[in-house]
């Protein structure tokens, strides 16, 4: 099936994300943003401050982009690390106004790149190369996912279900498709037939014959198979296995 939705849909779903994290964001005290989040080893400050400086890093490509400029989002991994680090400290309410600013600057960015400039690549300290046509769905991603990290540690895996089955339907089909291929023929991932009871797609994961078929809908499937999810209302043929880190 075709999980590529139409620009426009990408902008109002990642617009209506957006809101729905910072609103989010604006009920949290500095406290809050200092207990751990569901994300292992980071605090909830970490979550907020690794999303606004991702859009901030998408500000840059996107420029770069528009003048037909090849640029990697981050300088380093270590510099990525310790910027976030700087940041997850900051003020409840600085951290929430910082969110909704660099949210702006990404939007009259994403607005300003021509459609000619869309396949310009752009990369990563982890060394990939991606269409700068990508980053409206990239962006989305970054901000759902990260909004179910928020949750509090002792929060439980299911809310994570719930933030993605609240999502725009045609984007989960598409962080499914791709979380899907991405594990495709990987050594690391244990085979499955992982199939989506409401899109009726099924994927094939893995490097050997899948022995274990699970299904479920593709909220649950993508909240398991990105780590944010603990198989809740999944149905599988054997013992859900463990899965390495999405990245």
């Amino acid at each position: 099936m075709d999980t590529t939705p139409s620009p426009d849909l990408v902008r109002a779903a990642l617009a209506e994300q957006t809101l729905a994290l910072a609103a989010e964001a604006a009920t949290l005290t500095s406290a809050d943003l200092a207990a751990p989040s569901a994300l292992p080893g980071w605090t909830r400050g970490h979550v907020l401050a690794h999303v606004r400086l991702n859009a901030e890093a998408f500000v840059g490509v996107l420029g770069a982009a528009a003048r037909g400029e090849v640029v990697s989002m981050y300088p380093g991994r270590a510099e990525r690390d310790a910027a976030i680090e700087a940041a997850a400290s900051e003020p409840a309410d600085r951290q929430t106004a910082a969110l909704l600013d660099s949210a702006a600057r990404f939007t009259r960015a994403w607005a300003a790149l021509p459609p000619q400039r869309y396949d310009v690549e752009f990369t990563s300290p982890a060394g990939w190369f991606q269409p700068a046509g990508v980053i409206g769905f990239f962006r989305w991603r970054e901000v759902v996912l990260h909004q179910a990290d928020l949750q509090p540690a002792d929060a439980g895996r299911r809310s994570a279900v719930d933030v993605l089955a609240g999502a725009e339907p045609a984007l989960v089909a598409r962080l499914l498709a791709e979380t899907c291929a991405t594990f495709a023929g990987r050594a690391d991932v244990p085979p499955l037939v992982v199939t989506s009871t409401d899109l009726g797609t099924t994927w094939e994961i893995g490097a050997a014959p899948a022995a274990t078929a699970v299904s479920g809908t593709a909220a649950a499937l993508a909240a398991w198979l990105t780590g944010r999810g603990s198989g809740t209302g999944l149905t599988s043929s054997g013992p859900l296995p463990d899965l390495p880190a999405f990245a």
